[in-house]
């Protein structure tokens, strides 16, 4: 009987001293290995967790689209403390060929755009690139003048003709394919007067390479164009059997 009082007594002692230390801790905390709340080695809300959620709220606050070079196309969000920081001395030589809209900024240039803003801004600090672009394929045509662009495909305007400025006025290299451009019912005279027309994609993307260019291939799906834009580029597409393959020149 005095043994079965023993272990009463002492069990009541013990659920007393657990109630105390539960009464001692803070709401949300948990002791030793434990879900949720834990001290120590916990999952769901330790010191570990809420480090990268603190983290995360900081990285969210900051990413916000910056334009360091070409203002309002290609925006970049701010990475200073990521890895892989883009490097000053950079080349790289892009072979463009995404067609699309024609009454519409040709995807691919506004591309260039961001690649601009990505060794202007997107690092811990700026590093000084160069950027050269082949253009053929379907984006042959995007570089005709004005008055040519609107011969052709009876648009407005060539919405391509002010982005392409600024890229060239930022220091981009920009070439046309020579074979795709005559392929494609076009001339070299209608060619914007601030970009150059080469031999051919392959020569030019070749040489660059050479030079020590790093080759960024650039193709990207866009909408169809317009029925009475498609019907004058199959027009142009007819005039020459080499049209089809320009992409590999």
């Amino acid at each position: 009987m005095k043994r079965s009082i023993s272990l009463l007594t002492i069990l009541f002692v013990s659920l007393l001293a657990i109630a105390h230390a539960s009464a001692q801790n803070q709401p949300g905390e948990r002791r030793g290995l434990g879900f949720g709340g834990g001290r120590g080695a916990g999952f769901g809300h330790g010191k570990g967790m809420r480090h990268r959620a603190d983290a995360d709220e900081k990285a969210g606050s900051s990413r916000q689209l910056v334009y360091p070079v070409i203002a309002n196309h290609g925006g970049v969000v701010p990475l200073p403390k990521a890895v892989q920081q883009p490097r000053a001395g950079t080349k790289l030589v892009v072979d463009l060929t995404s067609g699309g809209d024609p009454e519409q900024l040709n995807a691919g240039v506004e591309k260039l755009a961001r690649y601009l803003n990505i060794y202007a801004g997107a690092g811990a600090k700026p590093a000084a690139a160069k950027i050269a672009v082949v253009f053929h394929g379907g984006a042959t045509l995007a570089v005709l003048n004005e008055d040519a662009y609107t011969a052709k495909f009876k648009t407005a305007s060539n919405p391509n003709l002010k982005l392409l400025r600024q890229l060239h006025d930022a220091g981009v290299e920009l070439f046309v394919c020579g074979q795709a451009l005559s392929g494609q019912g076009g001339a070299p005279d209608e060619v914007v007067d601030f970009i150059d027309v080469a031999v051919s994609a392959l020569t030019a993307i070749v040489n660059l390479q050479s030079d020590g260019y790093a080759y960024i291939p650039l193709a990207i799906a866009t909408p169809k164009p317009a029925p009475a834009a498609r019907a004058a580029s199959a027009s142009s597409a007819d005039k020459s059997v080499d049209a089809p393959n320009d992409r590999n020149r």
